[in-house]
């Protein structure tokens, strides 16, 4: 008969880490907001910028609304810049992780991505 193998037991913090891990994704579980992101890595940027960046396809309004979900979610803020509002990021763990994802994503063709 074999032996019962011990298994272990998880903390409520990893439980809670899980959980916060699943809300930054969320956050940026949308292409307009993960392409933001990804470029306030390099600079700020202002809405204006931000829809040219995104493309001819992107309105004022929608790019205003990803970036309003991304600060009540911490992710960006935005700074005056006299009559101009810069976004830039604001939660921590963004950099390391849009880095990953870039790497992952976004320097192999298409067809070799998982």
């Amino acid at each position: 008969m074999s032996e019962a193998m011990e298994v272990e037991v998880l903390s409520e913090d990893v439980h809670a880490n899980a959980e916060t891990a699943c809300e930054f994704l969320r956050s940026i579980a949308h292409p307009y907001r993960l392409i933001i992101m990804c470029l306030l890595i390099k600079r700020d940027y202002t809405v204006s910028e931000l829809c040219h960046a995104l493309g001819e396809d992107s309105r004022q309004s929608v790019v205003s609304q990803h970036l309003s979900r991304l600060r009540q979610e911490n992710m960006v803020e935005a700074n005056r810049d006299g009559n101009l509002m810069r976004y830039t990021l604001k939660h921590p763990a963004a950099r390391p992780i849009l880095a990953a994802i870039h790497g992952q994503f976004c320097t192999l063709p298409a067809k070799e991505r998982i």
